[in-house]
């Protein structure tokens, strides 16, 4: 209430999900960045890629990163991180390395990062790759540019 004893309203900005999670709701209203939310908005993301891509490329998250999120000028993907690989699930991929051993350090963007880190949790054993809050919060706001510059619906 204001000092005349009337209501003060302050609008927020829409809501992206027409069901939003607890967690879309805690970044709008309170700026908290959720595991939650980021997940959402790169499921969002990396569903509007495979929906919408003009290539064969196989649809994985490694391929989306350098087919659509390294691309975009406008996030960073200068950001180092070391990926945990085990050759017996994919034997093929072009970086083997020992089954459990570590792939050599590399550039990659926050939102691929923090959702490896949030999906695979053991990228971060032995203190390879930290994890914190700011981290999140800037792949958070990555993918809401992402989905404003877009147009993604």
């Amino acid at each position: 209430m204001n000092k005349n004893c009337q209501k003060d309203i302050q609008y927020q900005n829409e809501l992206l999900f027409s069901n939003p999670s607890i967690g879309e709701i805690s970044y709008v209203a309170f700026g908290v960045p959720t595991v939650d939310f980021h997940q959402r908005l790169f499921t969002k993301i990396y569903i509007h890629w495979v929906m919408n891509r003009d290539t064969e490329v196989k649809a994985t998250i490694p391929n989306f990163e350098e087919e659509y999120l390294k691309r975009l000028t406008y996030i960073s993907s200068n950001h180092p991180f070391i990926e945990r690989y085990v050759n017996t699930i994919n034997p093929s991929k072009k970086k083997s390395v020992e089954n459990g051993g570590w792939v050599p350090e590399e550039n990659h963007t926050l939102p691929y990062i923090i959702r490896n880190e949030i999906d695979h949790p053991e990228v971060l054993e032995q203190g390879k790759n930290t994890w914190n809050e700011e981290n999140l919060r800037q792949s958070i706001e990555d993918m809401l540019q992402i989905i404003k510059n877009e147009n993604i619906q």
